[in-house]
């Protein structure tokens, strides 16, 4: 603005556009080459260095990646924080960079320029509606961001008790659980007990029967050796010599004495 300013005295209706020219730094940034020769053009400036020769020392000047502040002029106008009088000489820039005559523009710039300049109470007097508007749009964006987290807040706390309702319901499970782990533990106890008592009363009636094998065992083998004594009995010279005398006395009627194999049998 001060530039523009200070340079308005060399520009008339006439010959404006030889005499000024507007240029963005974004598009100098951009494309130095192209501007130096808008420059040249609408200024009929004749460089003393051709662009040809001086293209790499200005490319090594003018970078991009060497700028300190990256708001652009598109990006400006984009934001809603940006109102007002910033707005307005944005806009009579870009209307300069088409027509560096373009009288309104200048009138614009002219005044926003005076209501700055003046006293401390003029430069709020200028800003303050856009000040105001700002700080309504923060506390609108605030009280957004607050609703928001009361809501996230609510959400949580439907949540927190959900899961409070959740641990209490698996907590009465486990304690029925831990009960019924108990009830089986005792009725385990008692069925380990009743196995233990079948388990020694058959190995009592497994001993009886072992004893009852071995007396058989025992009385077969006596009786084997009882037999065995009477055959010898039976086949001796004496038992055979007494048959006769045993004969005639069953005749007599006395007692007859019996082969033992035969009343035995």
């Amino acid at each position: 603005m001060t530039a523009r300013f200070h340079t308005q005295n060399y520009t008339n209706l006439t010959d404006a556009i030889s005499n000024r020219v507007f240029v963005p730094y974004d598009a100098l940034l951009n494309d130095f080459e192209g501007v130096c020769n808008r420059i040249g053009s609408l200024l009929k400036v004749e460089w003393p260095i051709p662009m040809v020769d001086a293209r790499a020392n200005i490319a090594a000047f003018i970078r991009s990646d060497l700028r300190h502040h990256q708001a652009s002029g598109d990006s400006l106008s984009s934001l809603d924080v940006v109102d007002g009088f910033v707005n307005q000489i944005l806009a009579s820039i870009e209307r300069l960079e088409r027509d560096p005559c373009d009288e309104q523009a200048m009138r614009t710039l002219s005044s926003l320029r005076e209501e700055l300049d003046n006293p401390p109470i003029r430069f709020v007097d200028a800003t303050f509606d856009e000040f105001a508007d700002r700080q309504a749009r923060h506390a609108e964006i605030f009280r957004s961001h607050v609703g928001q987290i009361q809501q996230d807040a609510e959400m949580k706390s439907v949540q927190l008790t959900q899961a409070q309702q959740e641990i209490e319901l698996k907590s009465a499970q486990l304690a029925q659980a831990l009960r019924d782990a108990g009830v089986m533990s005792d009725q385990l106890h008692h069925l380990q007990a009743a196995l233990q008592t079948e388990t020694m009363k058959l190995e009592e009636v497994q001993r009886q029967q072992f004893q009852s094998l071995n007396d058989l065992a025992a009385a077969e083998a006596r009786a084997d050796m009882l037999e065995k004594g009477l055959n010898e009995i039976l086949s001796s010279f004496s038992w055979r010599a007494t048959r006769l005398m045993r004969v005639l006395g069953s005749f007599l009627g006395g007692p007859a004495t019996e082969d033992p194999r035969s009343s035995a049998k």
